[in-house]
């Protein structure tokens, strides 16, 4: 059986308002989260149709900022097929993920960014956060790129491997 390469394929835009004093940022609604995974049938892809996301953005002297706190919440049952598996895809990951128990994935950074430059370049940063999934948290690293630019606009790209077994999970496999 393969990994889940859940390659959380992450684009993200939170935008704010500029200013040099703590803020709240929020997802904007153009996100993309793609999962790649497979099996020792076939590899899928799907996409997460529903997320939330909040960042807590502290502007530090001479143009830099802190990025405090994110959260992010993805509602399971709106993660939906890329392919031709489509519904039967989706009730299987509904079913794997246990949703009428467990509706929403969420990750948490647990090590803010510290010091980076808003100056619209795009920057490779390391943080932890934990990551829970059918009630099973796990930290994990991330290596996101991230750029933020002075019009309050912050950008973060970056994609993540997990094995679903590491939250007790098979993965999904529809058969034709």
């Amino acid at each position: 059986m393969k990994n889940i390469k859940a390659v959380f394929i992450i684009a993200l835009l939170f935008l704010g308002l500029p200013s040099y004093s703590q803020s709240n940022y929020k997802m904007e609604r153009d996100y993309s989260f793609v999962i790649r995974g497979g099996s020792n049938i076939r590899d899928w892809s799907e996409s997460v149709d529903d997320a939330d996301g909040i960042a807590s953005v502290n502007m530090a002297d001479e143009g830099r900022l802190d990025i405090n706190e994110v959260r992010i919440l993805i509602r399971a049952n709106e993660i939906k097929s890329i392919g031709v598996e489509g519904t039967a895809m989706n009730k299987k990951t509904y079913e794997t993920l246990k949703t009428s128990q467990y509706p929403t994935i969420t990750f948490i950074v647990t090590t803010p960014v510290r010091s980076l430059t808003a100056d619209g370049k795009k920057h490779l940063m390391e943080t932890d956060g934990v990551l829970t999934i059918v009630g099973v948290r796990k930290i994990i690293k991330l290596h996101p790129v991230i750029s933020a630019g002075p019009d309050g606009k912050i950008a973060v790209e970056g994609d993540v491997f997990l094995k679903m077994s590491d939250f007790g999970l098979e993965p999904p496999v529809t058969l034709f």
